[in-house]
């Protein structure tokens, strides 16, 4: 329930009462506007019974399952049909009974499935090349390939200072912890979803809008690393901003009060002017958790 919500409930069941212990007149009118409180309050439970009733609801459902789904659907808050058919294909996937509606059940396996991705351990390689990939947690065993700079693995073991990983041919091996971070940004402008993790974990999974195509404004890609952020910073283009973030140039992450959308293909035709644009929430979490040096990487 929203906070917005609670307010209104609040006051509706206090006037209720006000006017049930006897210090308003209960007269006609009164009695006319008691009626009405009790009608507010079942519109408002009822509308809360409701995918599209809270915007901010929707817009953290269409992040679960783009995050879930692997999917790129607009996050807008707006429980429309795209959003409707990918809780159907969720609620299919995981053997739910598919209404298109987040019901009980649904929200449940939501939260679970989002807890279980979200706290899957992964480290970025920073080395100047590349980092030998070995049958063993030391420098005493084979090596059998190679991971490279800025590539991003699942951790499924630990021992000592030694990651236990499977590179992208489908190989198991160790690599040396010391030479990755845990501490990273990645922002795919394919699927227009900005990641941070922090010790490893993944702490932020946020739409973006990115620089626009049309206009040949596009983000730049590659390794990067934050080099200065601010609160309440006016850009180049006359935007005043509360949540800047620099990373490269005149470029950086931060909120966008003049967007209700984010994702999807906006970036093509409706994007910014190189920036990576985040919703306020989103853009706020990262500025209090990110420290300047912290690597960012741009792909495809």
């Amino acid at each position: 329930m929203s906070y917005k919500y609670t307010v209104i409930r609040f006051v509706a069941l206090f006037l209720a009462f006000v006017m049930f212990i006897g210090f308003f007149p209960l007269n006609a009118l009164a009695k006319q506007e008691e009626k009405e409180i009790e009608r507010l309050i079942y519109v408002i439970e009822e509308t809360m019974k409701k995918n599209s009733s809270n915007k901010d609801e929707v817009f953290e459902l269409q992040i679960m399952l783009n995050r879930i789904l692997e999917c790129n659907i607009i996050v807008d808050g707006l429980y429309g049909t795209i959003t409707q058919g990918k809780v159907e294909e969720f609620q299919e996937k995981y053997k739910l009974e598919v209404t298109g509606k987040v019901d009980e059940a649904t929200r449940k396996k939501l939260n679970s499935v989002y807890a279980y991705l979200a706290n899957i351990k992964k480290a970025m390689v920073r080395v100047n090349s590349y980092l030998n990939v070995r049958k063993g947690p030391s420098t005493d065993f084979d090596e059998i390939g190679r991971v490279y700079n800025g590539e991003v693995y699942r951790i499924y073991l630990t021992k000592e200072n030694w990651y236990y990983i499977k590179t992208k041919s489908g190989q198991y091996g160790w690599i040396c912890a010391d030479y990755t971070t845990g501490n990273f940004v990645e922002i795919s402008i394919g699927k227009q979803i900005l990641t941070f993790y922090l010790n490893n974990i993944e702490i932020l999974f946020s739409p973006v809008v990115t620089g626009c195509v049309a206009n040949q404004d596009d983000t730049p890609k590659g390794i990067f690393a934050l080099t200065h952020k601010s609160k309440d910073t006016m850009l180049m283009e006359n935007s005043l901003v509360n949540y800047w973030m620099k990373f490269y140039m005149g470029i950086g992450c931060h909120d966008a009060p003049w967007r209700t959308k984010f994702g999807g293909d906006i970036y093509l035709t409706g994007g910014s002017h190189g920036c990576v644009n985040m919703p306020f929430i989103q853009a706020e979490l990262l500025y209090k958790y990110i420290e300047v040096k912290t690597t960012i990487v741009v792909r495809e």
